[in-house]
């Protein structure tokens, strides 16, 4: 079953696409269910059109990378996946924000716009994130490239709950399928980190005020930033432990703390927009 598992994860987001191209007509925007970018909020017209087109690119992504699915064998073609929805996600964010600015433009005093007009502050990340994710990716890229001739040409790529190695592969494949997956990861932390600079929009949400805005837009940095910093290690340690026979750090630890630290920051920005959401909703009712 498992070798279908990205055949899997393909059909799955071209069933959500088409669920959302379905409901784009029948839903107002909501932190639920959508494309939820900040732009696409700004009003009714703009929200149905943006989540049709992108339930339509969804479900061809996803239709597309199925077939890929069928032609390469993970990790690959998971890569692949994944480098398709970000580029999906990244053309639908500027195409969102085009909508927006005609669509207002168009029918400024018939549009239905939600929350009073105001300025849209910049949330650029906090500089100690910015420093961390460049380092973390500098050091890693660098020191894959420094160890690529010492390693051997068969690698230890897996390990058990010991820490005792359970899989090997050759050392072009794993540096092929780690260099994919780094440069992936690192394009969206990357690519979200300058959206906080350059588009802010991209977090807005009508039953957010600034300072909401602010605080989760810092916990979405800090997890790409965890993410970032955890995947980068898995790669080190994979050299490390080619190199000299044992892990530098415990393994599972450190993967357990990452993940505390996403959950925490994830539920903390799920409270915000919940509490945030219903305010919103109790007032718009009344």
């Amino acid at each position: 079953m498992l070798e279908y598992f990205d055949v899997g994860i393909s059909l799955l987001i071209s069933v959500l696409g088409i669920i959302v191209a379905f409901l784009a007509g029948r839903i107002r925007p909501n932190p639920f269910l959508g494309f939820r970018v900040g732009q696409a909020m700004v009003s009714e017209a703009v929200w149905r059109k943006v989540n049709r087109v992108s339930g339509y690119l969804f479900a061809l992504v996803g239709a597309v990378s199925a077939v890929i699915s069928l032609l390469l064998q993970a990790p690959l073609s998971l890569m692949i996946l994944a480098l398709l929805v970000i580029l999906a996600t990244f053309s639908l964010m500027i195409y969102s924000e085009r909508v927006a600015e005609i669509e207002l433009l168009r029918e400024p005093a018939e549009a239905e716009v939600y929350g009073e007009p105001r300025r849209i502050e910049s949330v650029t990340p906090p500089s100690i994130l910015v420093l961390v994710g460049v380092l973390v990716m500098g050091l890693t890229l660098l020191y894959m490239a420094l160890s690529y001739h010492a390693l051997p040409q068969m690698l230890a790529v897996h390990f058990g709950p010991t820490g005792l190695p359970d899989r090997f592969e050759s050392k072009e494949t794993f540096y092929l399928g780690f260099t994919l997956a780094l440069l992936v990861i690192y394009g969206l932390t990357a690519g979200f980190f300058l959206a906080g600079s350059r588009m802010p929009m991209l977090f807005h949400r009508p039953w957010l005020d600034w300072p909401s805005m602010r605080r989760i837009a810092n916990a979405v940095y800090i997890v790409l930033t965890i993410v970032t910093t955890l995947v980068s290690y898995a790669v080190v340690d994979i050299i490390w432990y080619n190199l000299h026979g044992y892990h530098p750090a415990n393994p599972l630890m450190t993967v357990i703390l990452g993940v505390a630290i996403i959950i925490a920051a994830t539920i903390y920005a799920i409270t915000i927009t919940f509490r945030a959401y219903s305010e919103w909703r109790n007032a718009e009712s009344r």
